[in-house]
């Protein structure tokens, strides 16, 4: 049932155009609403004709709509994971060019100087790809303190 409300309340979510067709279908006594004509047994019919909240009570749609959100927010903390883990993946493969680089350069002053500038270039490197980083875990701390509100607010 949780299942069902989460799926109606993600529907909710969904922006879908004024002019766009909805078919109610009745199969095995089950309701299903889709964008695809069902059979026989279909009823076109608009987004304002469709009564998500039937047979629901209020309780139920809020906490649907708190765990559709929750569902949505670990999505968003997965996904800013995942774009940390390349952002690392790239700051490893530019400092080790770099370090590469960094072999070719001669025992005299101006291999000592590029030395140097391959040096700094290793520190603006480090420096962007954290900044970077560090605004990413800022946004993953602000989805879990989203997803604890959540949470107390239940408890309530």
């Amino acid at each position: 049932m949780v299942y069902r409300g989460m799926l109606l309340i993600s529907m909710l979510l969904i922006p879908i155009a004024s002019q766009a067709q909805i078919y109610k279908c009745i199969n095995n006594g089950n309701t299903v609403f889709s964008d695809q004509p069902c059979g026989d047994s279909q009823k076109t019919v608009t987004l304002d004709e469709i009564s998500i909240m039937e047979g629901m009570s209020e309780e139920k749609i809020q906490q649907a709509g708190k765990k559709t959100k929750e569902v949505l927010l670990q999505d968003q903390i997965s996904r800013t994971q995942e774009k940390i883990k390349a952002l690392r993946k790239k700051m490893k493969k530019e400092i080790a060019y770099l370090r590469h680089k960094k072999l070719y350069s001669r025992n005299n002053l101006a291999g000592a100087t590029w030395e140097e500038s391959i040096s700094t270039e290793m520190e603006a490197v480090t420096s962007k790809y954290k900044i970077q980083i560090d605004l990413h875990q800022e946004e993953i701390k602000q989805f879990r303190d989203e997803i604890k509100e959540l949470k107390s607010k239940d408890a309530d």
